[in-house]
């Protein structure tokens, strides 16, 4: 499944942004070409409430819905972006935590946080699209 066509409209505004001096505050902690890639898209979630005309007409059964997004800010002005961001909920097995990062340098990686990291604590509240900002020791 290819990503909404919004998000790669967000891609190509993000480029032309950076070609004008525009620093990227968010979501992504970095300047570079982002490391992402059909089907992959960033993208966050939120909850709404429905309505109960809302839940009717969608024929939901569900007094809520999970919607998708993508977003961008840019800044003229300095900016301290995240020193990595959550691309995907995090996967929680036990005695660990599995993030998917997209970190600083443009990479996207797999940080397995193990329970007796000092950093565990703060990764089982870490959220998709969340900062991440792993404790130096």
């Amino acid at each position: 499944m290819a990503p909404p066509r919004g998000y790669r409209h967000i891609v190509e505004a993000r480029d032309q942004l950076i070609g004008l001096g525009f620093t990227i505050a968010a979501p992504c902690p970095h300047q570079l070409r982002c490391p992402l890639v059909d089907p992959d898209w960033c993208h966050f979630a939120v909850r709404l409430p429905r309505t109960e005309l809302h839940r009717r007409l969608k024929a939901g059964t569900r007094n809520y819905e999970d919607e998708k997004f993508s977003y961008l800010v840019a800044t003229t002005r300095p900016a301290r972006p995240a020193a990595a961001r959550v691309l995907t909920p995090p996967v929680r097995p036990k005695n660990q935590v599995l993030l998917t990062l997209c970190t600083s340098t443009a990479e996207r990686v797999r940080a397995q946080i193990p329970k007796s990291s000092p950093e565990y604590a703060l990764a089982r509240t870490a959220e998709q699209g969340g900062a991440w900002r792993p404790q130096r020791s």
